[in-house]
């Protein structure tokens, strides 16, 4: 993590943006320390807050475009070859079913869940999302929970490693919350393709 914010400090914004965008590449880099880091910078006068803000959306967005695109573009790798890793014609229609139903929600909350912000990217490109209604989405999520991770590194100066500290509860909540409901669908899913079978 050091590291990480030795280049931020040296390079302010521009490493601001690239770490943001490879981060929504899905690489793995945590956003959490970076943004709360820009904001504390910006409580030095190092760095402007609105800037910060406006940086950090530019190389989410940038990145979370490129990762939907990887989808997009590699859907018919997935219709062409996907029944090798389980991927089979009816779970893919479920999958793109469920994008169709659940997936504004997924792309406007998931911003906020670590894992899940930048794979959801890949998933809306697969569904085939339209980009319009991604970037829209993506710009809320994604705006808000820059804004709030800046601010705090902005409000607690010094203290900002503290507020890092108090979201690791949340990160694991957030990912016990999704294997949960992950699990929870596969055991339905596979009750009701018994039951299919049974009749």
């Amino acid at each position: 993590m050091e590291h990480v914010t030795d280049w931020i400090s040296s390079y302010g914004l521009w490493a601001l943006f690239a770490l943001t965008l490879l981060e929504n590449l899905n690489l793995p880099l945590p956003s959490e320390p970076v943004l709360l880091f820009g904001g504390y910078l910006a409580s030095t006068g190092d760095l402007n807050v609105v800037a910060v803000v406006v940086v950090a959306l530019a190389g989410s967005l940038c990145g979370a475009v490129g990762s939907y695109l990887i989808g997009q573009r590699g859907r018919w790798l997935l219709d062409r070859h996907g029944r090798w890793v389980g991927a089979t014609p009816k779970r893919v229609a479920a999958s793109d079913l469920w994008m169709q139903r659940h997936g504004d929600k997924a792309v406007l909350y998931g911003r906020v869940v670590p894992l899940v912000r930048t794979f959801v990217s890949v998933a809306a490109g697969l569904a085939r999302m339209p980009m319009g209604r991604f970037v829209a989405l993506t710009s809320i999520g994604a705006g808000a929970w820059i804004a709030l991770l800046t601010s705090a590194g902005y409000l607690l100066g010094d203290n900002w490693e503290r507020a890092g500290i108090w979201l690791e509860p949340l990160k694991y909540a957030a990912v016990a919350a999704i294997v949960g409901g992950t699990v929870v669908l596969v055991v339905r899913w596979m009750r009701g393709r018994g039951a299919r079978t049974a009749e």
